[in-house]
């Protein structure tokens, strides 16, 4: 893999690929043949602090940039001696020529605290943690062991970081709590259980809205609070949430105990945002089909009993016409034979009579649909979902939303006095009127305010 962009410009090159002349001194002390690699190797070391492997790690771009400092041809670099003595040697002169120093013990316990405690915290990919580490060791001028050290250090730093924030959010975990968390481990393909809990809302119905309700309520009881957790932004709280979402009931079981809370507990916190969103569009998409089915209920029946009369407008200038023509005749003699018929002015009458009533049917079967079906999602619904806003426009909505569930399930009469929110929320002409004295049932306008 190369070290650089194949597209470097010219003034890149000269910037991070150029030899000064104390490395000219060095050079010429090397032999003809091994002065490309060599130099290659310096430049690379000085700017990244590791040494190359191999020639493809270098663009052809830079090789020919390096070559011609040198006076060399690009095709050197391939016979250069790179994991042999020499370049064992070469790699050696470079680094006394850099001021570089061999790591010793106590170097890498620096290196490994520092890693820990300012670079896992990024949550960077392991790629980009090695070059911010051989980054630590350049600018102390410290000689970086192998890949492979460097490799074990990382995993061991990241380990020790992810368990410290593990450990802090275990110890908010009872062991109540912890045994109710392996409960649903336990009944992996149950609603509440881990992989029901992953499972995504379905299609808007009924008996969807209600299991969605409930892995909702079960989240929210066994969430853990705010101060237990790291910032679900956080880069580290990301990487071991995707872990916890990508692990089966039967791996979760597998970590021991602090462990395998903390990681469930978050991926409840951010499950939690996922489910009520769920929630929420199944609800929305309820309420749009339970009136979307009315209204086509109600029209299907309207088609049927009014034949709808067409081309009005034009009627009424006929019969304007006519009626101008003879101002003293009679109606039948005069407006009828002009309008076509008496049938067809009865017809028209039953349209406009029909289509003035046609919201309050709509409303009525939505009320009789909503009564007979989907009134048990409510009190559900309104158990796990809170609604807020600053808007004071919205203020008799949530008051409206407050009495549901104060009032969902009931059955009992309400009088005017009980402060039934009606205005601002359901329009005039739909409230349903009230069982003599303004008494309503609980129920009649639920349909509306939700």
């Amino acid at each position: 893999m190369s070290v650089v962009s194949i597209s470097e410009t010219d003034e890149d090159l000269a910037g991070r690929w150029s030899l000064v002349f104390e490395d000219f001194a060095l050079l010429n002390a090397k032999s003809a043949a091994t002065q490309l690699g060599f130099a290659a190797q310096l430049l690379l070391y000085r700017m990244t602090g590791r040494f190359g492997r191999d020639a493809g790690e270098f663009p052809d771009t830079v090789v020919t940039y390096l070559a011609e400092q040198i006076g060399a041809s690009p095709a050197e670099l391939e016979g250069y001696d790179w994991l042999g003595r020499s370049g064992r040697r070469h790699r050696a002169d470079i680094l006394d020529h850099l001021g570089f120093r061999r790591a010793r013990r106590q170097d890498m316990q620096a290196a490994a605290a520092w890693t820990g405690s300012e670079l896992c915290q990024l949550g960077l990919p392991a790629s980009g943690m090695m070059d911010r580490l051989l980054g630590w060791f350049v600018a102390h001028r410290i000689a970086a062991p192998e890949e492979e050290a460097l490799t074990a250090l990382i995993t061991t730093a990241r380990r020790g970081f992810e368990d410290q924030v593990l450990e802090k959010i275990a110890s908010f975990v009872s062991s109540e709590h912890g045994e109710r968390l392996d409960a649903s481990l336990a009944d992996e393909e149950g609603v509440t259980g881990f992989s029901g809990l992953k499972a995504d809302p379905g299609q808007p119905n009924i008996d969807n809205i209600l299991i969605a309700a409930r892995r909702l309520a079960f989240v929210k009881q066994h969430v853990l609070p705010l101060e237990a957790l790291p910032d679900l932004r956080d880069p580290i709280a990301r990487i071991l949430r995707r872990r916890a979402i990508n692990e089966t009931a039967w791996t979760m079981r597998r970590h021991p105990d602090g462990r395998r809370y903390a990681l469930f507990g978050l991926f409840l916190a951010h499950r939690e945002r996922e489910l009520t969103d769920g929630l929420i569009d199944l609800l929305i998409e309820i309420v749009h089909t339970i009136g979307s089915r009315a209204r086509n209920r109600v029209l299907k029946a309207f088609v049927t009993e009014v034949e709808r009369v067409h081309g009005k407008e034009g009627l009424l200038v006929r019969i304007a016409e006519a009626a101008c023509l003879q101002p003293e005749g009679m109606v039948c003699d005069v407006v009828f034979p002009a309008a076509g018929g008496a049938d067809v002015l009865a017809a028209i009458v039953r349209e406009h009579k029909a289509s003035d009533g046609f919201e309050r049917r709509v409303h009525r079967v939505l009320r009789v649909s909503y009564l007979r079906h989907y009134r048990r999602m409510l009190p559900a619904v309104l158990g796990v979902l809170e609604f807020r806003s600053n808007n004071l426009v919205h203020r008799l909505v949530l008051d409206a939303v407050d009495w549901l569930r104060r009032t969902s399930g009931s059955r009992r009469v309400l009088r005017p006095e009980d402060g039934v929110p009606l205005d601002g929320v359901v329009p005039p002409q739909m409230a349903r009127p009230g069982r003599g004295k303004g008494r309503r049932r609980a129920s009649a306008d639920q349909p509306h305010q939700l």
